[in-house]
Formats: structure tokens, C-alpha cells, sequence
């Protein structure tokens, strides 16, 4: 039937989109200098043009799971507006007060410039960093 063609295409899909974020977690591990698990402390009102009302977060390390140990606190904020939607697209930005991440970090302390992925702990996928949250 076609609504079992259609159910069948958008399993497809997510299953794609899955295959992918989990490479992309792999590959975000492997690259990262540092990975740290951040709580959200803060979250403020921010705006970008051509896009409108965001929000800015706060996140202060918890622990550290790969790499130096930082306890810097840092923001992250959407800087511009693209056809996808606003970048970087960090789910961190997203997040609301009490909320912690896996931030894969590179080229030093925790900061707009050196966060090259957040991803919400319950979204995690690589065993390699489960365990490594588990053993900290």
C-alpha cells in the first residue's frame, strides 16, 4: 500500500539521519582536544538579524571525560542566520537551565570559538564516550 511505502521511506530516512549522527559523534570524539560534560546555570534572551529572538546559555563544567580539565564557565549563542536555521547548530543553545551536554572541545578552554559540537547526554550513541561518562 502507499501508506506502508510512505512509513517505509521515513523509516529509511531516520535510520539515515541516526546512521549519521552517530558518525558524526565518532568523529567529533576522536577530533576533540577535550570533552567535558556542562551543566546550563544561565539562559538570557539574545537576537540575531535576519532571524530574530534566540537565547544565549551559560554552561559551567561538571567533569571532564577526554583530554584537560577545565571549570571555566562559557557562553554559547547562535552568531548567524543561514537557510537552515541558525548557526552553529549546537543543541546546547537550545537548552533550558539545569540541562547538561557532552561539549567536545578543540584549541583550548571552553569558549564560543573552541566548542566544535554539544550534544545532550541522553542523545549519546558511541559507546566509547558512554562509558567514558559511566567511569567519571
Amino acid at each position: 500500500s502507499h501508506a506502508a511505502r510512505v512509513a517505509a521511506f521515513h523509516a529509511a530516512r531516520e535510520a539515515e539521519h541516526q546512521a549519521w549522527l552517530h558518525a558524526r559523534q565518532m568523529r567529533v570524539w576522536d577530533e576533540a582536544d577535550s570533552v567535558i560534560i556542562a551543566r546550563i546555570e544561565r539562559v538570557r534572551a539574545d537576537r540575531i538579524d535576519y532571524w530574530g529572538d534566540t537565547q544565549r546559555v551559560t554552561l559551567r563544567p561538571l567533569r571532564t571525560i577526554k583530554g584537560r580539565r577545565y571549570t571555566n564557565r562559557f557562553d554559547l549563542r547562535y552568531t548567524e542566520a543561514t537557510s537552515c536555521g541558525p548557526m552553529p547548530g549546537f543543541d546546547a543553545i537550545q537548552g533550558q537551565v539545569g540541562d547538561e551536554f557532552v561539549i567536545f572541545l578543540r584549541g583550548g578552554r571552553p569558549s564560543q570559538r573552541t566548542v566544535q559540537q554539544t550534544t545532550s547526554t541522553g542523545a549519546i550513541t558511541d559507546t566509547r564516550i558512554a562509558e567514558a561518562i559511566s567511569a567519571h
